[in-house]
């Protein structure tokens, strides 16, 4: 295929389901409102399949990880859990741009969902619900087939980071909205006997120009606008770096035990609910039902609003903190992830300038010490405005900055393995 040019079996697929709307009307006499419903049908499969793609997405997104608590630990996971079957393995650091997505795209969705019922404010009779019913299954089946068949079959989701494989939707929801606006109020304003036929040509015209020219830009390697910047491409997403780790055997390997990782996460997870902006959200939304339904029932939705965001942050805090395994080498320390198969942070023992040892409150309920090794690492302070696509921030991976081991049940044992006795002698 020749550069910046569009998959045929994409093109082909496109062209298709645009052919479904002018083939409805002209051999069905579909009225306005089945057509209106038949295209706000497509976004809504669009929008669905992209949200089942984010998940598998192997490449990493150019966003710069930021220092959140949640969203900043996700993303700077590396590695998969394997799925059984062909399914491809999930990639844990897709599930903010996941959640995100769902957010973003179901408000977007709702707005153009509301038009179509404005277009069918006077009601569907059973014939036009039995013509929208086979124009959705149509547009459903052209759809799915070749997007199931590109991302999943043949490795599509190789290629793809999160936001890549959410932008096309992304642009397709706002795209397909601007021309259901503007087809409201044509035919809200009424052209004479030649309504339809006006409001047919915008929205079939409109909408094929637009996935096109979706497919253009996502297939357009050099392209460097605001959307390649938010969302990149296929071409400018990361190819994960991986963590270099040694060959050999390490010399020590230690594992948090499961019962204080899991007691760390919730902890931490239900600290996170009380401390963050989450509980602004919690507060408006009990005290709202407080109003309306009493003191109980008020708590039961501040519980139900934190819970996500809570569960969130309990999940970021085990797959960095609980589920890894810290292996010494001669002169290095890597923190490995069993559950992801990846290495996710290393330390050389020459660049450790201070140990310290440390204990919260599930180090005492537990006995145990949380490490702290300090070292001077790169500057990670975020980059302000959209990422450059021609950087890649995975270059340094592997440099060395200061690490945290929390809950280590014998940490003499770690700080021997890896040679820096002496300074937490001396430090002490």
């Amino acid at each position: 295929m020749a550069k910046n040019t569009p998959d045929r079996d994409a093109v082909a697929a496109v062209i298709a389901t645009n052919l479904v709307a002018p083939a409805g009307v002209l051999l069905l006499d579909w009225s306005i409102p089945v057509l209106f419903g038949v295209f706000v049908a497509e976004v809504g499969v669009v929008f669905a399949l992209a949200l089942v793609k984010i998940p598998f997405a192997a490449k990493r997104s150019r966003t710069v990880p930021d220092q959140s608590r949640v969203t900043g630990l996700l993303h700077r996971l590396r590695g998969s859990v394997s799925m059984p079957g062909p399914i491809p393995p999930v990639y844990p650091r897709n599930l903010p741009p996941l959640v995100g997505g769902a957010v973003i795209g179901s408000v977007l969705y709702l707005f153009v969902f509301a038009l179509f019922g404005y277009v069918a404010a006077g009601g569907v009779t059973d014939g036009e619900a039995a013509a929208l019913t086979l124009g959705a299954l149509t547009v459903f089946l052209f759809r799915s087939g070749e997007e199931l068949l590109e991302y999943f079959v043949r490795g599509g989701y190789r290629d793809h980071s999160a936001q890549s494989a959410f932008a096309q939707p992304f642009t397709s929801l706002l795209g397909v909205g601007s021309l259901l606006v503007v087809a409201v109020f044509v035919d809200a304003a009424g052209v004479g006997a030649d309504r339809g036929a006006v409001v047919l040509a915008l929205l079939v015209g409109g909408k094929l120009l637009l996935d096109l020219w979706g497919l253009r830009i996502e297939a357009d390697e050099d392209r460097h606008g605001v959307l390649a910047r938010m969302f990149g491409s296929t071409e400018t997403a990361v190819e994960p770096a991986p963590i270099e780790e040694p060959e050999d055997d390490p010399r020590v390997r230690r594992q948090p035990s499961r019962r204080v990782a899991v007691s760390d996460a919730v902890a931490r997870g239900l600290w996170y609910a009380v401390t963050s902006p989450v509980v602004f959200v919690a507060f408006v939304g009990g005290g709202y039902t407080a109003l309306a339904r009493g003191v109980p029932a008020a708590v039961a939705v501040a519980a139900l609003l934190v819970m996500p965001f809570a569960a969130a942050r309990a999940a970021a805090r085990y797959l960095t903190y609980g589920a890894v395994e810290y292996r010494c080498y001669d002169g290095l320390l890597v923190v490995h992830s069993p559950l992801l198969g990846a290495g996710q942070q290393r330390l050389r023992r020459g660049v450790v300038e201070g140990v310290d040892l440390d204990r919260d409150l599930v180090d005492r309920l537990f006995d145990t010490h949380t490490l702290d090794l300090d070292a001077e690492g790169p500057d990670t302070t975020p980059e302000v405005g959209l990422p450059d696509p021609d950087v890649d921030p995975d270059n340094d991976v592997n440099e060395d900055r200061p690490r945290t081991l929390p809950h280590v049940a014998d940490p003499d044992v770690i700080v021997d393995a890896l040679g820096v006795a002496w300074i937490l002698e001396r430090d002490g």
